[in-house]
């Protein structure tokens, strides 16, 4: 059985004297499936690319990390790409073949082994994922969950002893980030691999891992089994991480081993009641956007959206959500006019910004400061604005893309995952800027997979489907009456409350 052991790790960037990381210590074998969580900036990514040594960033490292007793620096190049593979926040930056098959094909092509084990193995986690049927397609095609799958079909190819994901399901709508959680499961289960996750999104994921490491500045908080959670301490930084079972039992002041899903939570709330306002509400106004019968194709076979209406409001936020692959992205390229409809039109007032889901690209400055000149939201956000925006963790750099997007001072504005990969403190500072910007008159529009942050900060939201925009409703209504595309909360206590927060401030004392 292989193990890896972290021994007094500690790492700062080059150039940096502040370490990232301070004295981690741990072990983890390949029986094992290990949840690494932490607050946006903790230094999980660092963390687990220091595992893999082709990603390890560049700088001052102290301690080591012994593979089955040999450091990760005397492994031989074949060796660390064959017994670690590792699958990274964004599908689209792992992704380097044009087809499917070659992309699995790829590394094992790269170590040099035989065409008949190749096809093999690709063969064999083609059939093991299911995906057979996007064999041959273009890459450039796939769906966000059918690019995380090919990522992670890939990812096996070699056999590996540890997989390691960097917040794979950031950009999955919730029944992909069930199925995809799954999938990790059985990798574990069935083939034997360790399974090191990073991850902010903690629904439907702490039930199923055995093991949770807890980063908090650099160091480690807690480590420990699930049915252990009740020594977390409370509040913790990831408080508002964690699955909603949990924090709804946490914050009630409730004792013992907390419910570490849906299901367990459903049987502990079983006679709770929230009585909470059921009062509808009605949005309008001047409108200031409007799209009327919209169709749009990136090729004459797949019409991606069709006879897409929508109404924007001056000063709301609406939410929109729907599955991978539904076309939300391109519609908020359509409406910022990236794209250009096939049919249909878009009547708009006032200055549009788009905030694309990675939101790398637009940064070309040296320094946070340099890219961004509100110093009281660098501020606010916790960025530190001497660092290089491409030596941000993944939610900094969303934060940092956000900033530059209101600093536009645009009449409408159009976000894409704006939460990815935030930690819950960060979403309620995001959320109480958005209602800033609302309160000014700013119109925005989010396409998220979020639906807790959703069902907080949004006016009204609304479903894509089949190419169009099929339910409209104030947030509370939509999430009330919606059973996959709704909040675990709702799950939690059928109809009586959508958030943890509305739970908590509703419940009858008696029945805590």
């Amino acid at each position: 059985m292989a193990t890896l052991e972290i021994n007094a790790l500690s790492f700062a960037y080059a150039g940096r004297e502040d370490y990232t990381l301070e004295n981690i210590n741990t072990v983890i074998d390949t029986t094992g499936f290990t949840l690494i969580c932490g607050a946006t900036g903790s230094g999980k990514t660092t963390l687990v690319r220091l595992l893999k040594r082709q990603l390890a960033p560049w700088g001052s490292l102290k301690g080591d990390i012994l593979l089955d007793g040999k450091s990760i620096k005397a492994l031989s190049g074949r060796e660390t790409v064959s017994r670690i593979g590792y699958v990274g926040q964004n599908a689209d930056a792992q992704l380097v073949c044009d087809r499917v098959w070659h992309e699995l094909a790829f590394t094992l092509e790269g170590l040099g082994e035989n065409p008949d084990l190749i096809r093999r193995r690709c063969g064999e986690v083609s059939g093991f994922f299911g995906i057979e049927d996007l064999f041959e397609r273009q890459t450039d095609t796939l769906s966000g969950g059918e690019k995380q799958s090919v990522c992670l079909g890939a990812a096996l190819t070699t056999a590996p002893e540890f997989l390691i994901l960097d917040e794979p399901i950031s950009q999955l709508d919730p029944v992909a980030a069930a199925e995809f959680g799954e999938r990790l499961k059985r990798i574990n289960g069935e083939l034997g691999i360790g399974i090191i996750l990073c991850e902010h999104r903690l629904e439907g994921l702490v039930d199923i891992c055995d093991r949770l490491i807890v980063l908090d500045r650099g160091k480690i908080l807690w480590q420990g089994a699930p049915h252990q959670l009740e020594e977390l301490p409370y509040p913790c930084p990831v408080e508002d991480n964690l699955p909603s079972a949990m924090r709804l039992y946490r914050r009630l002041g409730l004792t013992g081993v907390p419910p570490l899903n849906t299901a367990h939570g459903k049987r502990c709330f079983s006679g709770f009641k929230a009585l909470c306002d059921e009062n509808k509400r009605e949005y309008g106004g001047k409108a200031v956007l409007e799209s009327r019968g919209l169709y749009f194709g990136y090729n004459k076979d797949k019409i991606v959206l069709k006879d897409m209406n929508l109404k924007l409001y001056k000063g709301e936020h609406f939410a929109l959500m729907g599955g991978n692959g539904s076309g939300k992205s391109t519609l908020l390229y359509l409406l910022a006019g990236a794209y250009k409809p096939l049919m249909g039109r878009i009547k708009t007032e006032g200055k549009i910004t788009l905030l694309p889901q990675n939101p790398e690209s637009l940064f070309s400055q040296d320094t946070v400061a340099q890219e961004a000149e509100n110093s009281s939201l660098i501020e606010d956000f916790g960025l530190d604005a001497s660092k290089n925006p491409l030596d941000l963790s993944g939610g900094q750099q969303q934060i940092l893309g956000f900033i530059k997007a209101v600093e536009k001072n645009s009449d409408i504005l159009l976000l894409d995952e704006p939460t990815k990969a935030l930690d819950g403190g960060l979403k309620e500072k995001l959320a109480q800027i958005i209602r800033e910007l609302n309160e000014r008159g700013v119109t925005v529009l989010t396409v998220s997979h979020d639906s807790e942050f959703c069902a907080s900060c949004a006016s009204r939201c609304g479903l894509l489907f089949n190419g169009s925009i099929v339910a409209v409703d104030d947030a509370r209504s939509f999430f009330k009456d919606n059973i996959c595309y709704t909040t675990a909360v709702n799950k939690m206590l059928r109809g009586n409350a959508i958030t943890v927060a509305e739970a908590v401030e509703n419940i009858s004392e008696e029945d805590v």
